[in-house]
């Protein structure tokens, strides 16, 4: 039985991006069943959805909404400085500490366009992300263990 192209390509992106994580941590491989696979195959039909161009040379997020898509993402995986939704409004939160928190980018949410990152509490969702400057602290193997949560479950808690 063959695949079509629609289903193809995204999974192979999915297991391209899957080894590029394991190969950036320094791991030979990663769990099949692990946390980051379900991740992995949503984040790689977004990146279809937005980057593969079509036989007309466009890609399917030009079609629907008329320009390329241009806003920045990191590599899959990657550690990252994120801006939580609503830290601007917690109640009792110290005015003088950091409104950043740390986790791993996951993708985007195609709907509402919020940035999913993965950390030990979930998956949470966030405005603004920032890559890590050194290129040597993106990547941390021990991290990537105590990630939770998956796509139809982000907040293994709730």
């Amino acid at each position: 039985m063959t695949q079509e192209r629609g289903v193809r390509l995204p999974l192979g992106l999915a297991r391209t991006l899957l080894a590029a994580l394991a190969d950036a941590v320094g791991v030979t491989d990663l769990p099949a069943n692990g946390p980051l696979v379900p991740w992995a195959v949503r984040h790689a039909a977004w990146l279809h959805a937005h980057y593969v161009a079509g036989p007309d040379g466009k890609t399917p997020h030009l079609r629907l909404v008329g320009k390329p898509y241009r806003s920045p993402i990191a590599q899959f995986g990657e550690k990252v400085h994120y801006l939580g939704l609503g830290t601007l409004k917690e109640p009792g939160r110290d005015k003088g500490s950091s409104r950043w928190g740390e986790g791993h980018f996951l993708g985007i949410r195609n709907e509402t366009g919020e940035i999913l990152i993965g950390n030990a509490e979930g998956v949470v969702k966030a405005r603004d992300f920032k890559r890590i400057a050194d290129p040597e602290q993106r990547w941390n193997a021990e991290s990537f263990k105590k990630m939770r949560g998956s796509p139809g479950k982000p907040n293994p808690e709730v």
